[in-house]
């Protein structure tokens, strides 16, 4: 599908001014392990909610189904054995707002769900962030993903997804994307996570990387293996204790604008990198 049409869709689905294209049933959820199954919900909570081992915190498995938090917290029990505090599965037109999500294997998980929105959540202190599968034509913006004890966002065989103005830090691993295509990644902060990178692609082909600040990661900044026809310009790749940029098995892929100052193969053109110790506009990244 086009990715232009797909977002036309989501904006279809989404809220506008407070009003919905359908009616919503509203629930309140005040335990763990609800599943919400039925079509045109709107769902709250009141109040935190505190999950043992065996629980998931909440599951959605229907279309067109809007979650606000209120700012409460969905807490966990150490990783949860492979439990997610968000789970949605077979499902579309979906919005995440404003919940504290800690504590599971998974902060959120989407399997085979398309046109979600996840906006305005804190996502801590799981083992993934935000774990993205066989999903498309999503919408993540404006979250706090960080100290989770691996990737903030792990995106797998998901495409024409767009990620913007997120802050992800302190992660155990960087933003991942393996076989992923036609996604947007727009002015996100990536920010001081361990592990090998702190944004890496792989065998994942005309993705657009925009506008990103990729700084002071443990890893290489931006890693690419076997990704090609990739849009990346206006980034910020600097401070990082491997390689700021490193591309392996390089394809046709569009660079522009960059600062760094380390590069890996060493063949790279060094017109590759603006060095990082030239001034640049503060809000080139819309961040210092």
């Amino acid at each position: 599908m086009n990715f232009k049409l797909l977002l036309v869709l989501l904006v279809l689905i989404a809220p506008v001014n407070g009003e919905d294209y359908h009616e919503l049933d509203e629930i309140i959820i005040d335990e763990c392990n609800i599943a919400i199954d039925e079509d045109n919900v709107e769902a709250v909570l009141e109040g935190d909610l505190s999950c043992d081992s065996q629980e998931y915190g909440i599951l959605i498995g229907a279309d067109n189904v809007r979650l606000d938090c209120q700012g409460h917290t969905i807490d966990g029990y150490f990783y949860g054995e492979g439990y997610s505090g968000i789970y949605i599965g077979n499902a579309e037109g979906i919005v995440i707002q404003n919940c504290n999500i800690r504590n599971f294997y998974n902060g959120i998980k989407l399997n085979n769900a398309n046109m979600v929105v996840i906006a305005n959540n804190v996502i801590s202190y799981n083992y993934y962030g935000i774990y993205v599968f066989s999903s498309d034509g999503n919408e993540l913006r404006d979250n706090t993903v960080n100290e989770n004890n691996m990737n903030p966002v792990f995106m797998w065989n998901s495409n024409y997804n767009s990620v913007s103005e997120n802050d992800f830090r302190y992660n155990g691993g960087g933003v991942y994307l393996i076989t992923s295509y036609y996604n947007e990644f727009i002015n996100n902060s990536i920010d001081s996570n361990r592990g090998l990178y702190g944004l890496k692609l792989s065998f994942s082909d005309s993705n657009v990387l925009h506008g990103n600040y990729v700084n002071g990661n443990s890893g290489n900044g931006l890693l690419m293996v076997h990704s090609e026809d990739n849009e990346i310009n206006d980034m910020r790749l600097c401070g990082n204790s491997g390689s700021d940029i490193s591309i392996l098995n390089p394809g046709n892929n569009n660079l522009g604008n960059i600062f760094c100052d380390d590069k890996s193969p060493e063949w790279l053109p060094d017109e590759i990198c603006i060095s990082c110790r030239f001034d640049y506009p503060e809000d080139l990244f819309g961040m210092q």
